[in-house]
């Protein structure tokens, strides 16, 4: 996510809590499962097995088919330890690999979203303090 759509984002939760409707307006970690428990598994219509939906297709990010002995580019690299440092290491988890790989073209590439994280968690916290005092 980019800075611009959790400002998009926090908007639009702002906009339907106004309305009245329910919002859940709180902050969910967007670590990749394929990542961090490898267990994900995304069959295509070929029989081809991938960690994540988002690269289904994908010959190069295929972890095998049900013809062949699966394979698994993730499996144990823990790339959110990069981030061990970070405040948002237990949010984020070095975001997503695909994300890195269409913004650098490399899956492994650091997909930092610090100052997206900063604005949305600091942003989600206020909706959810007027949510429960009813002002919004």
């Amino acid at each position: 996510m980019t800075l611009e759509t959790a400002q998009q984002l926090i908007a639009l939760r702002r906009l339907a809590m106004e309305k009245g409707y329910n919002v859940d307006v709180g902050v969910h970690a967007r670590a990749c499962e394929m990542v961090l428990r490898q267990a994900s598994i995304i069959i295509d219509p070929y029989g081809d097995l991938y960690g994540c939906s988002a690269l289904a297709g994908r010959k190069e990010f295929s972890h095998g088919s049900f013809r062949e002995e699966q394979k698994d580019a993730f499996k144990g690299m823990e790339l959110w330890r990069r981030c061990a440092g970070c405040a948002f290491a237990p949010l984020c988890g070095d975001g997503c690999p695909f994300g890195s790989f269409i913004r650098f073209g490399d899956p492994l590439a650091l997909n930092c979203a610090r100052e997206t994280m900063d604005y949305f968690v600091g942003e989600s916290l206020k909706l959810s303090y007027l949510k429960k005092k009813r002002k919004i």
